[in-house]
Formats: C-alpha cells, sequence, structure tokens
C-alpha cells in the first residue's frame, strides 16, 4: 500500500511540474518571428512582464544588469508578455524607456504562463541547460507586500540561484512568492 501511495505522489508530482512542453512551445518576438525555446541550448531566465505594472519599471535596472553581467552571458534572458492586453508599440516603448537589450516574447494564449503558474509581473523563472526549472519566484525581497517595500534588500534569490548554478548546486531558495501586478 506504501509503494504505490509513493508512486502516486511521484506521478502526481511529475505531472504538476513547472515545466512546459518545450517541443510544442513557440512565441513570437516583436518582429512577429517564431521563437522556439527549447532551440536555445543554454540555460534560460525568463521574466513575466507588463509595461504598465509599476514594479515592472522599478525591476528593469535589475534585468538590465544581470542580461549585462559578463558572467551570465551563456544564459538567454527572455522578457515575457502574458495575454493581449498591450500592444506591440507599449511594449516597444517599455523596451526603449529602461534601456532593456534582452528579446521580449508575446505570450498572446497564455500558453507559457499557464504551463509554469506564472501569477504576477515581475516573476522570474531560471532553468538550466537541461530545461530544468532551478528558480521561481521573486527577483529579491525588496517587496514585503504591495506598496510595502524594504528600505535595505536582504535576500537576492535570483542572484543566489545564479551562483548555485554556475557551482553546479541547487539554489538554497528555489522558489519564493513574487509580489507585483497580477497577470489578467
Amino acid at each position: 500500500m506504501k509503494v504505490h501511495y509513493f508512486l502516486y505522489i511521484l506521478i502526481l508530482l511529475n505531472s504538476c511540474s513547472n515545466r512546459p512542453n518545450w517541443k510544442e512551445l513557440e512565441l513570437e518576438n516583436l518582429k512577429g518571428n517564431k521563437i522556439v525555446l527549447s532551440e536555445n541550448e543554454g540555460p534560460l531566465v525568463l521574466f513575466f512582464l507588463s509595461p504598465e505594472c509599476p514594479l515592472c519599471e522599478n525591476y528593469a535596472l535589475n534585468m538590465r544588469e544581470h542580461f549585462e553581467d559578463a558572467s551570465l552571458k551563456s544564459m538567454a534572458f527572455y522578457g515575457i508578455f502574458p495575454g493581449e492586453y498591450y500592444s506591440k508599440k507599449q511594449i516597444l516603448k517599455y523596451k526603449k524607456v529602461y534601456d532593456l537589450k534582452m528579446e521580449f516574447l508575446l505570450d498572446p494564449d497564455y500558453s507559457l504562463t499557464h504551463s509554469l503558474s506564472a501569477t504576477v509581473t515581475p516573476e522570474v523563472f531560471l532553468f538550466n541547460e537541461k530545461k530544468e526549472l532551478v528558480y521561481e519566484g521573486a527577483i529579491d525581497n525588496w517587496m514585503m507586500s504591495l506598496g510595502k517595500k524594504r528600505t535595505v534588500i536582504t535576500e537576492h534569490y535570483l542572484k543566489d540561484a545564479f551562483k548555485a548554478m554556475k557551482n553546479n548546486r541547487i539554489p538554497d531558495t528555489t522558489k519564493t512568492t513574487p509580489i507585483g501586478c497580477y497577470i489578467e
């Protein structure tokens, strides 16, 4: 009985894992080109964003610094825009104003958003080169709750996950609850 229960739990956990079907997942960039994330051979960093979310504006410098970090050049960074609420013009303006060089992808039917169970912007997902989820959640602990920020950031979740992954370790923190603007 215990063995069957254990196998059932394993099957349930595997079926609920935040791992999209990479081979079938195809998103469009702002130029209208199809991007298949599984074709990227290295690690992936996916930021779920909204051009109207104040926290996405506040975290733009942080995201840009990660993207420009020479030690992270083997990683592919993408900004993901779920739904159809924002025009390409709004997204391009956000990209230009905050000088974000990462590629932006559209997820109009929420295929990636739902497969990862992304709920807010900004929310980040880090995958290793095998496309296994390494970390998901908040970038750091700057936000305590909506409207309430720390004066000093004490936990750098994403940065710590990068370091752990580069050292072939599992991060101490693999999941946090992100705080931000709800994905509609």
